[in-house]
């Protein structure tokens, strides 16, 4: 009778712990497969200030495609802690040797292999009786053209507030210069809604537009300085928001679209 109270007991021990007992982490989980890489962007701009976020904050966000020019601030990040890495980016014989290298590179156009190389403890639990220490992880990437950004593009949708839906328009000419060649003139269009007014004077990244018209005004927060500031959403760049000012009445209002196929 003893014998069948202790089993009973230890069912009933093991049934109350099925689901709440805690789970011991894989030991070997926390060697990593592939690593990261982060660009970052300033997220209070000349453009469109924001009081709760200081000046040098910034945003950071993956995205395996992205232009070298404008620079973007490109962070490769991989998540343990080596003993020692190196990096090598595509033909570029540099190796570079830092943790989180925040680096400024020139590559052509195209796909790029990014290698890392970590140097950590043997372990053979987790690798095998072959293992040597050394990680090797690669990762390629997409170097375009700024002309193939995603913030370029048509995107219909409305203002905040309002039902009626109409487009705007963020793009670049391509002109020729017998001077200097070939060169580009940004442009926007489309507000306010039914406007021809275009305007010339944007400054593009990747995922953002800001413009001035005229010398730009500042909106009633006291830090704003432009006319409009359009971002692309960083996870569906088919989605754009544009905060921009009327230049009669000078009240802020919001634009949310979608990308015109």
């Amino acid at each position: 009778m003893k014998k069948f109270i202790y089993f009973f007991i230890i069912i009933l021990a093991f049934n109350a712990c099925k689901d709440d007992c805690p789970v011991e982490p894989d030991p070997c989980s926390e060697y990593p497969s592939e690593f990261k890489i982060i660009t970052s962007q300033e997220k209070r701009t000349w453009c469109t200030g924001d009081p709760t976020v200081d000046f040098g904050d910034y945003e950071e966000y993956q995205y395996d495609t992205f232009a070298i020019t404008p620079a973007l601030r490109v962070e490769f990040k991989v998540n343990f802690e080596y003993d020692s890495l190196k990096w090598r980016l595509g033909n570029d014989p540099t190796m570079y040797s830092l943790n989180r290298p925040i680096i400024d590179f020139n590559q052509p156009l195209g796909e790029i292999l990014v290698v890392c190389i970590g140097w950590r403890t043997v372990n053979t639990e987790c690798f095998g009786s072959q293992d040597d220490g050394i990680d090797t992880i690669t990762k390629k990437i997409s170097i375009m053209h700024i002309n193939d950004a995603p913030i370029f593009g048509t995107f219909r949708g409305v203002n905040e507030e309002q039902s009626d839906s109409f487009s705007v328009k963020l793009g670049r000419d391509t002109l020729q210069d017998s001077m200097i060649g070939e060169y580009y003139l940004n442009f926007f269009e489309g507000l306010p809604q039914a406007s021809t007014n275009r305007i010339d004077n944007v400054k593009y990244k990747w995922f953002t537009c800001q413009g001035t018209s005229g010398n730009g005004h500042v909106s009633p927060d006291g830090l704003s300085v432009c006319h409009f500031d359009a971002q692309i959403d960083r996870k569906n760049s088919d989605l754009i928001t544009i905060k921009w000012i009327n230049n009669n009445d000078m009240i802020p209002r919001i634009f949310r679209g979608i990308r015109l196929k």
